[in-house]
Formats: structure tokens, C-alpha cells, sequence
């Protein structure tokens, strides 16, 4: 369904595009069958919400043919239609389910893009880290990214208390993995396999990004001239490049430019320097024993053994390992 509806969507973009000169948003598109031919239809107007047109590369589309023209064999005409990398794609954003949470807790640590045993209701702070990628590095977006701060020699980001936004008193650092977001689905049942896993999949969740909240509490107008230093990416981890914590002071006001004069909680405070509160947001996806099947399903189908890791080798995908065996 995902192939044949990017197959009609291209043309009908490249029609409104030609003669309207505009860009056509997939989502303002409606997806239809014309009862007569069997052919999936696009038109624009109407809205679908989340049905992922346009998500397929091009290499991965099936023939334009009608429907009602397509093998009966379902499995097989989805083998084909599909590449690797396609169907891999398709699994990880529009099969899976979200994961979200946010962390107060300065005991917890987390592995950047480790699969963990997380049942749903369940803290990440009770969870089991099972898998991970060992070789994988993180790509940090730091603090630095928001036009008002600057970075320092150091590693330490520097912001001017007169730059703070009082509309907005949060300052974010993001963190992900540099590994393939499909390098999970490349070999998610090798490593089912290895944990004798049978049932229950959607209690597994794969961390796919890191969000250090800093939350400046206290009202942000009529500040005191001074700086507010945040600290460097090497002072987040726990030891290890995927390995991520509270860290001991994760900012603090100085009124110097260079930092040099460290002031301390009470003595921000009482000079009128608003608090920073850290918080831990985790974001990652579950999928469910149905996805994992259909993965097994696939990779049989294109010659691979789905108990094994020659998908990701094939693909040249970093390989997961568990982390205790």
C-alpha cells in the first residue's frame, strides 16, 4: 500500500508542480481505489492524517500496474515491491509505537540507542538494558544550536542573562545515535533470537534520542548582568561514548564572561539569578510482535536468514551485541 500510494502521489506531484507551480503536501491529499480499474488513486484535498505517502525510495516502487493485475500471493508481491532499505524504513516510522518519557530521577543513566526491557507502564529507571550498538558514537546537537548562545574553548556554552527568552525558560540539548535509525529492523530478530524471546516484543524499547532540559525557574525579566555556562557533552557521559547521566553541575551563573568566578546556588540567588533545573527526556519506539514477524517474513523471502545478521552485513549497518550474556 505504501509503494503503490508513493507511485500515484510522485505523478500527481509532478502534474501540480508543472501546472500550478507549487509543492504539493502529502498530507492534503486524500487515497482512494477507483472501483473500475483497481488502481490506488491520490487526489488533492481532503486530509488522511498519518497514512506515510511519499516514504518510499524510488528503487523500492513495483511496477505501475493495476491492483487487480498484482499476483495473489500478498507476501510475495510485498517481497517485491520493496527493498531492504525500504521496508526497513516503513517498519521503523510508520509500524512502531512512540516511547516517551521524562526522567527527574539523578540515579538513572541511560545507553543512547541500547534496546531495554520496558514494559509499558513501567519507569525507565526499572527497565533492563539488553542490547546495544558498541561501536556506535553519538551526534550531539549541544547546547550551542540556539541563536543565543556561544561556545566556549572549554566546551562550555555561554548565555548573556539579557538573551534569556522569559517566554520561553527552557534551553535544550539533544543527543542521538549515529548509527542508521534503521539499523534496528536490519537485525531486530538476530537479537530476539539470542535473548529467547518468542512473545511479548512491544516490551522492548530502542532509545533513539536524548533531550537534556535545563528549565531556568524564577521569572526571567529584569535579570542582573551576568552568564549562565552550560556544561560540554564529555560532562553528560557516564563513561562511555553511548552512555548518558545527570551530570554533577549541569550549569551556573558566573559574572564574568570567561566563567572563571563560579557563584554558588545560594549566591546566584541572592544577586536575582533565576535557578537551573535539569530534567532527562527520553524519546525511542516499541514495536509489536506482528512488526517482527512480518520483518522475519521479509527477510526470508529476500534470502536471508532472519535469525541471523547477514541483513545488516549485507547493508553495511553497524551490529548490535547484548550487553550481558
Amino acid at each position: 500500500m505504501y509503494a503503490y500510494s508513493d507511485t500515484e502521489f510522485q505523478d500527481l506531484e509532478q502534474y501540480w508542480s508543472f501546472v500550478l507551480d507549487k509543492r504539493l503536501n502529502p498530507r492534503d491529499c486524500t487515497i482512494w481505489i477507483r472501483c473500475s480499474t483497481g488502481r490506488l488513486c491520490v487526489d488533492p484535498g481532503g486530509q488522511i492524517a498519518d497514512f506515510p505517502v511519499n516514504c518510499i525510495m524510488a528503487a523500492s516502487l513495483p511496477p505501475r500496474a493495476p491492483i487487480s493485475e498484482i499476483p495473489i500471493d500478498r507476501e510475495a508481491m510485498i517481497i517485491s515491491a520493496f527493498t531492504l532499505e525500504g521496508y526497513h524504513v516503513s517498519c521503523q516510522w510508520y509500524c512502531s509505537q512512540s516511547y516517551e518519557e521524562t526522567i527527574r530521577d539523578t540515579a538513572v543513566s541511560v545507553t543512547l540507542g541500547a534496546l531495554s526491557f520496558c514494559p509499558y507502564g513501567t519507569s525507565y529507571r526499572g527497565s533492563t538494558e539488553v542490547a546495544w550498538i558498541p561501536d556506535d558514537y553519538p551526534t550531539d546537537a549541544g547546547f550551542g544550536w540556539q541563536p543565543c548562545t556561544k561556545i566556549m574553548r572549554n566546551g562550555w556554552t555561554r548565555v548573556h542573562s539579557s538573551e534569556l527568552d522569559p517566554s520561553n525558560p527552557v534551553i535544550v540539548h539533544h543527543v542521538y545515535p549515529n548509527a542508521p535509525r534503521t539499523s534496528w529492523p536490519a537485525q531486530a530478530n538476530s537479537i530476539l533470537n539470542q535473548l529467547r524471546m518468542t512473545s511479548d516484543f512491544s516490551d522492548y524499547v530502542l532509545i533513539g534520542g536524548i533531550t537534556y532540559l535545563v528549565e531556568i525557574s524564577g521569572p526571567l525579566v529584569d535579570l542582573p548582568a551576568g552568564y549562565l555556562f552550560l556544561c560540554p557533552l564529555t560532562h553528560l557521559q557516564s563513561g562511555t561514548p553511548m552512555g548518558f547521566r545527570f551530570p554533577e553541575c549541569v550549569a551556573y551563573w558566573s559574572p564574568d564572561p570567561w566563567g572563571l568566578q563560579r557563584l554558588s546556588v545560594e549566591s546566584a540567588q541572592s544577586l536575582g539569578f533565576p535557578s537551573p533545573v535539569l530534567s532527562l527526556h527520553l524519546s525511542g519506539h516499541r514495536w509489536d510482535n506482528a512488526v517482527y514477524a512480518g520483518l522475519q517474513q521479509f527477510h526470508r523471502g529476500k534470502g536471508f536468514d532472519p535469525e541471523s545478521q547477514e541483513v545488516a552485513r549485507y547493508l553495511d549497518i553497524p551490529l548490535y551485541q547484548l550487553l550481558y550474556k
